[in-house]
Formats: structure tokens, C-alpha cells, sequence
């Protein structure tokens, strides 16, 4: 009986340091490497910069996901043909400025 506490104390004190190591190393990779990332390249279809509530500031996108002008909250008519781009919002979140790359990659800005 005694050699059955004893191989059971055992058994909780490996536990437990696998369990401690574990808890550890999780804290260590999910804390540790908080320093900014570098790549040489980056391959997306769209990026959102937000603020830290979650407002939208600029959108990157192609042609197929570049959303539509907004003015007071509300969707304006969907411009025809409209390429890949870069808009930006002021705080009531409408579009102040937006430059498009159209035809033969010419540069044409629109500032509302």
C-alpha cells in the first residue's frame, strides 16, 4: 500500500513538471517575440490599417475587393471599371482621397 502512494506521488510530481514546462513555454511563445516582423516580400489582395478601435484609415486592394466611395455613412454609386487602389478615411469614416492606377498603370487622384 505504501509503495502504491509512493509510485502515485511519483507520477503527480512528473506530471506536474511536464505540465509546468508546458505552461511556461507556452507564456514564453506567446510573449516573447514581440519585435516587428521583416519580410522581403508580401503577397496580399487587400490590407485594412485600422486604429486601435477598430476605425478603418486606409485600404489597399485590388480591383475586386476595393469597396465602393462612401459619403455619411452611406455607399455611393459603384464607379465602372475602377482598378486597384489605396482610400482614405477621415474620422466619420468617409473617403477623402483616393489614388487609382487605371488604364496602362497611368496615375488619376480623386481628393472629395
Amino acid at each position: 500500500m505504501n509503495n502504491n502512494i509512493e509510485s502515485q506521488i511519483r507520477q503527480l510530481k512528473i506530471s506536474n513538471a511536464i505540465l509546468a514546462i508546458l505552461v511556461i513555454s507556452l507564456f514564453l511563445f506567446a510573449f516573447g517575440d514581440r519585435q516587428n516582423k521583416r519580410f522581403t516580400e508580401i503577397s496580399v489582395e487587400k490590407i485594412n490599417l485600422i486604429e486601435k478601435d477598430g476605425t478603418i484609415k486606409m485600404i489597399i486592394a485590388n480591383k475586386v475587393l476595393l469597396p465602393p466611395p462612401t459619403l455619411n455613412n452611406k455607399t455611393l454609386v459603384e464607379v465602372p471599371n475602377r482598378g486597384p487602389g489605396m482610400i482614405f478615411y477621415n474620422e466619420e469614416g468617409d473617403e477623402i482621397g483616393i489614388p487609382l492606377w487605371w488604364q496602362k498603370w497611368e496615375l488619376h487622384t480623386f481628393i472629395y
